[in-house]
């Protein structure tokens, strides 16, 4: 069986929902935090393409994790069920 394509290119909304994020958010990290620079597809429509977005969440680094009693902590927050 085929695998459905993997879209090249995303438009802005489709890059905020890709990385759960607001609009604002993401000219955050467009302006502070190294995001790739999006190309233009003509007019004022511009894309980011997803293999760029893909290496720079790679890049970034993971959450602070710690394993306890409690279970999984990520930033303060339990994130699972402790164990017995």
């Amino acid at each position: 069986m085929d695998q459905p394509l993997k879209p090249v290119a995303m438009s802005i909304t489709a890059c905020c929902s890709y990385l759960d994020c607001s609009r604002s958010h993401l000219d955050e990290l467009r302006r502070h935090a190294g995001f790739p620079t999006p190309v233009s597809l003509g007019g004022q429509r511009i894309a980011f393409l997803v293999q760029e977005v893909d290496a720079w969440l790679a890049a970034r680094p993971r959450a602070a994790t710690e394993i306890g009693r409690k279970g999984l902590v990520i930033r303060g927050q339990r994130e699972t069920e402790p164990t017995t």
